[in-house]
C-alpha cells in the first residue's frame, strides 16, 4: 500500500490531534515518511489495542479488513525503515553541527580576505572534518546540564510553547538546533526570535577555526575547532 492510501486510511481511526495515529497519518497523506520509529511503532500499538479491545472504539466495524490492512501495511514501513529514519537527538545536533561550522568558517574565511562578497555561506563552505559532531555533543551535554533536562525535552518544551503538537520534524528539530548554536556563539540571532519563550539556558560559547595554512584553508592538514562554553 502507497503511503498516501495509508495515511487516508489512518485518518479513519485517531482520537486527537496528540493522537500518534494522527501524527503518523498526517505525514503519509502528504505522501513523507515519519521521521521517528518509535512514533510509528505507537501508532501501531494504537491499531492493535482497537483490534483487542473493541469497547475502545465507538465505530468499530464488524468486519476488520481495514484495520487488518492498515496494521499489516505499518509493520511493512516498520520493517523497511528501521535503520534509515534519523532520531530527535540527531536532528537536533545536526542543526548544530552545521552552526557552528558554517559560522567558525566564515569567521576565519573573512579574517583572511577569502569570503565571496554575498555568498552563500553552506554552499562556499569546506567538508566539515569529522570532529566538529563531537563538539555539537559536547554543546549538547552542557545544555542539558545547564538546564537540567535532555535535550530532547528541550525540544518538546519549544514545540509546546509554540503550541504545537508533541510529534517529531526533522526541519523543526535542525532549526532548533541551529538557533541554539547561533544563541550561544552571540551571532546575533536566538530560537527566540521567532519562536515563543520557554524556560531555557544557553551557555554562551567560543567556537572558532585555526590553521596553518593561511592562505588557503581547505589545504590545511591541521585544521581545528577551538570551543569552550561559560555561563
Amino acid at each position: 500500500m502507497n503511503l498516501k492510501r495509508l495515511g487516508l486510511l489512518m485518518s479513519h481511526w485517531h482520537s486527537s490531534q496528540n493522537d500518534p495515529i494522527y501524527a503518523v497519518g498526517s505525514y503519509f497523506v502528504d505522501d513523507e515518511q515519519y521521521p521517528n520509529i518509535e512514533v510509528v511503532e505507537r501508532a501501531l500499538s494504537g491499531f492493535e489495542e482497537i483490534i483487542t479491545n473493541k469497547s475502545a472504539c465507538k465505530y468499530y466495524p464488524e468486519d476488520t479488513l481495514e484495520l487488518d490492512e492498515i496494521i499489516e501495511s505499518l509493520k511493512e514501513y516498520l520493517d523497511n525503515a528501521k535503520g534509515k529514519l534519523p532520531n530527535l537527538s540527531t536532528a537536533i545536533q545536526t542543526g548544530i553541527t552545521h552552526a557552528f561550522w558554517n559560522y567558525a568558517w566564515a569567521n576565519w574565511a573573512e579574517e583572511q580576505g577569502v569570503l565571496p562578497s554575498g555568498c552563500q555561506i553552506e554552499n562556499e563552505a569546506p567538508s566539515m572534518p569529522p570532529f566538529v559532531s563531537n563538539v555539537a555533543l559536547r554543546f549538547c551535554c552542557a545544555l542539558e546540564v545547564i538546564n537540567q533536562k535532555s535535550i530532547e525535552d528541550l525540544y518538546q518544551e519549544a514545540r509546546k510553547a509554540d503550541g504545537l503538537d508533541n510529534s517529531i520534524n526533522v526541519n523543526y528539530a535542525d532549526l532548533f538546533g541551529h538557533y541554539l548554536a547561533m544563541q550561544g556563539m552571540e551571532a546575533g540571532v536566538t530560537w527566540f526570535d521567532s519562536h515563543e519563550k520557554f524556560s531555557l539556558v544557553v551557555p554562551k560559547i567560543t567556537v572558532e577555526v585555526s590553521s596553518t595554512e593561511d592562505d588557503d584553508f581547505e589545504k590545511s592538514s591541521s585544521c581545528q575547532l577551538h570551543f569552550d562554553y561559560y555561563m
